[in-house]
């Protein structure tokens, strides 16, 4: 095999992968020159930096900076400075507002003078205006976003009179006891106080405690389960197909939907990571933190050779997942992702292959699979998300019912399954953890408590098997032994009855050898 190159084409051309690598070099600097538990690091939210230190309990406090090399450089002096007061122990928020220039809260009452006080209408107004100008610039600024995070707020819409501790009391007591709503409600209301520099009145830390939702049960589909909605899938495309006249564009849509489906399944992948599998139709290698693809030569690509070298050099390469060198079919997945690239591995019920079953290697660039969706990473999951909750390919806002849902479970659901199915398979922990993108610790315990019963029963089941398997196994190992053994002391009789009779014919033998040498002295 001729010796490849390696091209960047798979980095991220925005310069966002050298960003990552210099907030990590700057968190390690500022832990290397801090004390422990007295040093102030920098956060990512979004693209905003926050300094994030421990002060009575883990704060997170915004510098007004940008995710970009400039907002890094000015987070790291104001973390440095953090860590000073942090540990001359002559730390306050007061201090650290001041830096920032934040202008101190005060309480509701004081907040405005007495003949200019904003109703509760205009502080919304002022707010909903720096809310969706300063997240939309974040790509998170929608009025779903406002919806599912600070609707309750828009309660003070109708009232034009000042704010008061009442108001807001009435705003948070508007939801349902120990909620989650009611725990987004006093969040927003927070961030609503906060834009203003106006204190939390006392009982708001106080409802927050109290509030206690109840954990809802994730409904994690079985395997036969995940087979059933499959079928169901493939059954809608055909009738989309029918309904729509038969439009090819309506047709690939739904076939696209039901490829991430098998996907999200096989390879227990996040939604977003779908659109980031670096080996699709050519091999990778890692090169500064990310996988690259390779560039095979002609005389490779018609080379007789039956495996593909793993490694070229000093690159450790992974094939082509619609390669036949893939034996194991190991996706490898971009850095742009979660927790960072990594390698994934398929994973079947035992005794089945769905990736063969399925047909899912196609012989084509993954782009020509996806829906060509130019949604930011957020975006495409909503997307995913919606079209699973709804069955269909619709265009445009759609309104949809959790409750009646074509496939009752979310996409991320099917990666809980994955790792089900891994446990109940016997597979080492830290490979499944390692496949899935996250810890050992994660691995068995939050995504453990997704089990459901029946899926519980099953792996109990299959370990009693195992271990029924283990001792029938030791059985007719013993039974073994006890044949040999038997065998042994066979051989070793006919070998003692053989040397018997070698040494009675070589007796014999002399006795007649003496008597004819006395017949001959006679």
């Amino acid at each position: 095999m001729s010796t490849q190159k390696l091209k960047s084409e798979q980095l991220p051309t925005d310069g966002s992968f050298q960003l990552k690598e210099r907030l990590a070099t700057i968190n390690q600097f500022l832990k290397d020159n801090g004390k422990h538990g007295k040093t102030a690091t920098i956060k990512v939210s979004g693209q905003a930096l926050a300094v994030q230190f421990s002060f009575n309990g883990q704060q997170q406090k915004g510098v007004n900076e940008r995710f970009s090399f400039e907002g890094l450089e000015k987070a790291k002096r104001i973390a440095l400075l953090v860590s000073a007061q942090l540990e001359a122990g002559t730390y306050t928020h007061e201090w650290l507002n001041e830096l920032l220039g934040k202008k101190p809260k005060q309480s509701i009452e004081t907040s405005q003078e007495p003949e200019k006080k904003k109703t509760c209408k205009e502080l919304l107004a002022e707010y909903k205006t720096w809310w969706f100008k300063e997240k939309t610039s974040l790509k998170t600024g929608t009025n779903k976003s406002w919806f599912h995070r600070q609707r309750w707020l828009d309660a003070l819409e109708s009232i034009d009179k000042p704010l008061t501790d009442k108001i807001i009391q009435d705003v948070i007591l508007s939801t349902t006891p120990n909620s989650a709503d009611r725990g987004i409600a006093i969040r927003g209301v927070k961030n609503f106080l906060d834009f203003h520099c106006i204190d939390y009145p006392k009982f708001l830390d106080k409802l927050q405690k109290e509030n206690k939702p109840k954990p809802s049960k994730k409904y994690i589909p079985t395997d036969s389960e995940i087979e059933q909605y499959l079928q169901a899938m493939i059954k809608r495309e055909i009738e989309g197909q029918h309904k729509s006249g038969g439009r090819k564009t309506n047709m690939k849509a739904r076939q696209k939907i039901t490829f991430i489906y098998k996907l999200l399944a096989i390879y227990g992948l996040r939604i977003h990571e779908v659109f980031q599998i670096a080996n699709w139709d050519k091999p990778v290698t890692l090169k500064n933190g990310d996988w690259v693809t390779v560039d095979v030569s002609d005389d490779d690509e018609s080379s007789d050779s039956d495996t593909m070298e793993q490694y070229q050099g000093e690159d450790f390469v992974i094939p082509a997942i619609n390669s036949i060198n893939n034996s194991l079919k190991i996706l490898a997945i971009k850095n742009d992702t979660k927790t960072g690239y990594r390698m994934a591995m398929p994973l079947s019920p035992t005794d089945k292959d769905w990736l063969k079953e399925w047909d899912l290697i196609r012989n084509c660039p993954i782009e020509e699979l996806l829906p060509n969706w130019k949604f930011p990473k957020e975006g495409k999951t909503s997307a995913i998300c919606g079209y699973f909750r709804l069955g269909t390919m619709g265009g445009g806002e759609t309104q949809y019912s959790r409750n009646n849902r074509f496939i009752p479970f979310t996409p991320h659901a099917l990666r809980h399954a994955y790792n089900h199915r891994g446990h109940n398979q016997g597979i080492n922990q830290a490979q499944l953890a390692q496949s899935l993108g996250h810890s050992i610790e994660m691995n068995g315990t939050t995504y453990f408590d997704t089990m459901r019963e029946e899926t519980k029963l099953q792996g109990l089941k299959n370990a009693f098997k195992q271990e029924l398997n283990k001792v029938d196994r030791v059985t007719e190992l013993e039974a073994e032994v006890k044949a040999l053994k038997l065998e042994n002391e066979r051989l070793k009789q006919e070998l003692l009855e053989l040397k018997v009779k070698q040494q009675l014919e070589h007796h014999w033998t002399e006795t007649e050898g003496y008597g004819c040498r006395l017949e001959k002295i006679l």
